[in-house]
């Protein structure tokens, strides 16, 4: 079924009757993308993080990406798309952080890695929000996730005022909010902001960081 729904998906957007984001496929850019991260703790650690993500050819069709930290050879995680599905792999981790996956939604939880991917081309254009549930293991408990993704249209004074455009201003005509909340605690996990002429966003807010596109 889901792969049914992906390929309905794909259609409607060939078709045009969903508008894609000028052509671009997000999260899936063809030109390295350079990320300036803040964490939340920067009693242990540094106040920015600069971060450049790199495109990888993959096998088979796919098509993939690497996190690099600024000045370091080897990628931290890497991410492979494969049809609805993202794939994570962690480099030089004992232990991997907290990961909600499921079908096309990646909440990564503890790090200041910003490689959360969300359904951005279905939810670029509509307002109905979309619900989630995974479940994760932790200390030989399973415990259930229910998560909403939302979209809403944000104007480009009030993204200014928010500190969410900084580094690369420009004109941006068409802007949109996808938010993932938790349904249990109603807090927030991850935002995003997305123009309509890019495959990267152009901010992003978790409780551990926020980040801005530079380049």
């Amino acid at each position: 079924m889901r792969n049914n729904k992906f390929a309905i998906l794909v259609y409607l957007m060939i078709a045009g009757f969903i508008p894609a984001i000028a052509g671009a496929l997000p999260y899936q850019p063809e030109e390295p993308v350079d990320i300036i991260t803040q964490p939340a703790d920067t009693m242990h650690g540094p106040a920015f993080i600069q971060w450049r993500v790199a495109p990888e050819a993959q096998q088979k069709g796919a098509s993939g990406i690497a996190f690099f930290r600024e000045g370091a050879g080897q990628a931290i995680c890497r991410l492979v798309f494969s049809g609805p599905t993202t794939d994570i792999s962690w480099e030089g981790m004992e232990i991997p952080p907290k990961t909600i996956q499921t079908g096309d939604l990646l909440i990564v939880s503890g790090v200041p890695v910003p490689c959360d991917v969300m359904p951005v081309v279905e939810l670029f254009s509509a307002d109905e929000p979309k619900e989630y549930e995974a479940r994760t293991s932790a200390g030989g408990r399973t415990f259930v996730e229910r998560i909403q993704v939302s979209s809403a249209p944000v104007g480009v004074e009030e993204a200014r005022n928010n500190g969410w455009i900084k580094f690369n201003g420009g004109k941006k005509d068409t802007l949109r909010l996808i938010k993932a909340v938790d349904l249990i605690t109603d807090e927030l996990m991850v935002q995003q902001l997305w123009s309509d002429d890019g495959s990267w966003w152009i901010y992003e807010e978790t409780p551990f960081r926020r980040s801005w596109r530079v380049r």
